[in-house]
């Protein structure tokens, strides 16, 4: 099960508290995309996630290694080899 959260810099709406899936793709680019600070904050709301794969951060790749980081701290699994 996949969720590729696309494009969002605030929740869709759609509530994702009661979703498992194996892997979510969240937004960490910072302009019209999450920060890395709301994208955990989001990624954190699901039931579970087995990984955590940040996309969108091309405007600053920087972005990118704060969000794996906060994501370890946070106990996410992330697969950086497909990043």
């Amino acid at each position: 099960r996949l969720y590729f959260a696309g494009d969002m810099f605030y929740p869709s709406g759609m509530d994702v508290r009661p979703l498992e899936v194996d892997y979510a793709y969240i937004p960490v680019g910072g302009f019209y995309t999450f920060d890395p600070k709301e994208a955990i904050a989001f990624a954190k709301q699901f039931l579970k996630i087995g990984r955590v794969i940040p996309m969108h951060y091309e405007k600053d790749h920087q972005f990118r290694e704060e969000f794996l980081k906060m994501a370890m701290t946070e106990g996410f699994n992330t697969d950086s080899f497909l990043l």
